[in-house]
């Protein structure tokens, strides 16, 4: 078809004409647009703009809460008030000021500070006044909110810890983020929107689950007068349809721990320093974790002083330090269950061999003493278990060799991190975000004690018979020790979190202890050394006879762990506390069918027997009714 053809011609204009319509009435829209807003709603806006102004309001998330084994709520969030002014709303920055410093009661001081530092801020950039101020001061403030147009009251959710200091080194503690620490945050968070201020988790699971417990904060756009007043806002059509965005609550948790049995544990240590963890043997799962002394966590969603914070830090007793895993200790006579399970199963002794003790052991030139001076005469590996003969292990150490007790004990869990609590982490995060500062303990060897050169092989390795020496362990590698002996050799990564609950009750991650290793122990092994640990609480000769619990089948193994050289010690303990013995005791209940392991210990307690077995018992007690109700009820229930 020719372009000057008249009928193609035709049909061009067609189709510019109508491309001309389209074109006029848009802009026809747009002037009739214009002409409402600038002129007929023209006067409305204006006022708006001189009168009004946009403001956005930070809506804090509440973390996570977290709950017990059993779905008792032990951590939750509640609102906090705090008091921030921005000049830029303020009519007369220094009678205002100076109104707030009455209502808040500061001192005059007080009040010329936050004027200086008002001054100095941006103009509309709000400042922070004062933190969690009490509902009765709240009250007031709202009552002379028009005489103050500079004011503002955040809400901010922080935690709101039920059971107080019962849950401190467990659950672990918020506290405000540093300048160092809000950057690494934003890198390893980013959607979190940390922001300088904010709380975030210090210790304990808190800490290891900030990225889940920590929410999304929301945000609302407020129109606000000239005097700082909210204004209703619905009659704005400038402002967005999804002017509020609501907070979106952090992932609950629920956790290992019993409250119960947690409580019972924290009231029997009384005044006394030490530390006690409770597993079931046959998940690996942590139902009791103590450390005494601890602090209130709630106090760090206070304002503190930098002297209040350092009084506590500087306590002598140290309610800082996590004595579960961050604290590493002497095994003492607990590590002979170890040392039988070693010699059993390298066929060092069988359940017939026996040793003689006369209350001392001689190698060389040297003797070492067994705690019973006047000896235990002649004993088999059950009766060397139940009455803790030191010559009997002596012997059986010098049989074993250093090296073969080190590589057993490293089977065992001892000398390393358990890694508790990191079921939640994927990847190699584990070995970066240690729980509480996990401390690794330390098992001797023949390498290693050449190298140091202070004491000879066959000295270490009798001293390490009985968990003496430079043997050192945590309380925690001590309870999956014995969990282990209770359900035949395996070996958990313990477990704190049994699942994670986002809102979305749907999405819901249930969580299981690893298997880090499978010992597969003899059954003749296993039975001997039950049975010894049986003795300890049942037979008449037992160290621990007196924690005996009525119709439980209850065993153990008590322990006492030297603090500083025994000549030391026969001079200065007397008059130092603190140079006084640490009391152990490791246990499983019921024997036949082991559901709890514990493991204890006082320190500065002296004999195990008469300090960590009485906690153990009143743990085992108070966990084993329980089950025991619980069954009960189930059967009633069923039937």
């Amino acid at each position: 078809m020719r372009l000057s053809d008249p009928y193609n011609v035709s049909e061009f204009r067609s189709r510019s004409l109508v491309i001309a319509v389209l074109f006029a009435t848009l802009i026809g829209i747009l002037i009739l647009r214009l002409w409402y807003l600038q002129i007929w709603q023209g006067e409305l806006y204006r006022e708006f703009s001189d009168e009004n102004r946009f403001k956005i309001e930070r809506l804090s998330a509440p973390r996570g809460q977290i709950f017990d084994r059993s779905g008792n709520l032990i951590a939750d969030s509640r609102p906090r008030f705090d008091v921030l002014y921005t000049r830029g709303n303020s009519q007369d920055l220094e009678m205002e000021l100076s109104l707030l410093g009455d209502i808040l009661g500061w001192e005059k001081s007080e009040i010329d500070l936050r004027l200086e530092k008002l001054k100095k801020s941006p103009r509309y950039q709000s400042q922070v006044m004062m933190l969690d101020i009490p509902s009765s001061k709240l009250a007031l403030l709202q009552m002379k909110a028009l005489d103050l147009p500079g004011l503002d009251i955040e809400v901010v959710a922080v935690r709101d810890y039920l059971y107080k200091e019962a849950f401190f080194h467990s659950v672990g503690y918020t506290g405000e983020i540093g300048e160092k620490e809000l950057q690494r945050l934003r890198a390893r968070f980013p959607q979190r929107s940390y922001r300088r201020g904010d709380q975030r988790g210090i210790i304990g699971l808190e800490a290891l689950n900030e990225g889940l417990l920590r929410g999304t904060d929301g945000r609302n756009f407020l129109v606000v007068d000239v005097n700082g007043r909210r204004v209703n806002s619905d009659q704005w059509e400038m402002l967005p349809e999804t002017s509020r965005i609501d907070p979106v609550a952090g992932t609950s948790l629920k956790v290992s721990l019993d409250l119960g049995l947690q409580l019972e544990a924290v009231k029997a240590f009384g005044s006394m320093k030490g530390a006690a963890v409770a597993m079931d043997p046959q998940t690996g799962q942590v139902l009791a974790y103590v450390s005494q002394p601890a602090l209130d966590p709630n106090w760090f969603t206070q304002v503190l002083t930098n002297l209040d914070f350092q009084k506590a830090l500087n306590r002598e007793d140290n309610p800082f330090l996590d004595r579960v895993v961050g604290e590493h200790y002497p095994p003492g006579s607990t590590f002979k269950l170890v040392m039988a399970a070693a010699a059993l199963e390298n066929a060092v002794i069988d359940g017939k061999s026996t040793h003689y003790c006369p209350g001392f052991y001689r190698f060389g030139r040297r003797s070492w003493n067994c705690h019973k001076r006047d000896g235990h005469g002649r004993v088999d590996v059950v009766q060397a278990i139940a009455q803790s003969c030191d010559v009997f292990f002596y012997n059986v150490a010098s049989s074993l060799g250093l090296d073969a007790m080190f590589s057993w004990s490293n089977r065992f869990g001892l000398g390393r991190r358990t890694y508790v609590g990191s079921e939640v982490l994927e990847g190699p995060q584990e070995r970066i975000y240690r729980f509480n500062t996990e401390q690794t303990g330390f098992i001797p060897y023949q390498d290693w004690v050449r190298m140091k050169g202070n004491t000879t092989v066959e000295a270490e390795t009798i001293n390490a018979g009985i968990g003496q020496g430079a043997f050192l362990t945590t309380v925690m590698q001590l309870a999956r020790m014995v969990a282990g002996i209770g359900n035949g050799g395996r070996i958990f990564q313990p477990q704190l979190v049994l699942s994670e609950n986002p809102q979305d009750s749907e999405r819901r991650k249930d969580l299981r202890a690893e298997v880090e290793n499978h010992l597969r122990l003899e059954d003749k092994t296993r039975s001997l050394i039950i049975k010894g640990m049986e003795e300890v609480i049942s037979g008449q000769l037992g160290t621990a006879r007196l924690s005996k619990i009525p119709q439980v089948q209850f065993g153990g193994k008590t322990g006492t762990a030297q603090v500083v050289d025994l000549e030391v010690w026969r001079r200065r303990a007397k008059t130092d506390k603190k140079l006084e013995d640490h009391g152990l005791f490791v246990g499983l209940a019921p024997l036949d069918d082991p559901r709890i392991a514990v493991a204890v210990i006082v320190e500065n307690g002296g004999h195990g027997s008469g300090t960590a077995a009485p906690i153990a018992k009143k743990m085992v007690q108070y966990y084993m009714q329980k089950l025991q109700t619980t069954e009960v009820n189930d059967g009633t229930t069923a039937n």
